[in-house]
């Protein structure tokens, strides 16, 4: 879709801008691992993604804490036939029970700009 900001007395154009959507990630699952990390996957629903942003919160927090943003996904893994992004947790604090959540980003324009939204609810695991 197409931003238009409009002056008031002459209603003339100021500014145009393209902001590309980008579908919310659907989250899968999460692993535990022995060494005390957290996988978490998801899938990619956009071709326009770019980029995603990995959000956490501990038991009783409120608000996401931003954990990691990266271009190219960590790596992936199949299951039951389909393809799911993933990412490692590996600042998760034994015993700890987290809340995480993806953003997707695009990069179509200067900046990267996240637009997507995202699994308010999260998917959970606790820390080995």
């Amino acid at each position: 879709f197409v931003v238009y900001a409009y002056e008031s007395d002459t209603k003339a154009v100021r500014y145009e801008d393209k902001i590309t959507i980008v579908g919310i990630p659907e989250l899968y699952k999460t692993e535990r691992n022995s060494d005390g990390t957290v996988n978490v996957y998801w899938k990619d629903t956009s071709d326009e993604s770019r980029s995603f942003i990995v959000y956490r919160k501990a038991e009783g927090e409120t608000k996401w804490k931003r954990i990691n943003e990266f271009t190219y996904v960590e790596f992936t893994k199949n299951f039951d036939g389909v393809e799911y992004c993933g990412y490692k947790d590996k600042t998760a604090k034994s015993g700890v029970k987290y809340t995480y959540t993806v953003r997707a980003l695009s990069d179509t324009t200067d900046e990267k700009v996240s637009n997507s939204y995202y699994d308010t609810k999260g998917i959970t695991a606790t820390a080995k």
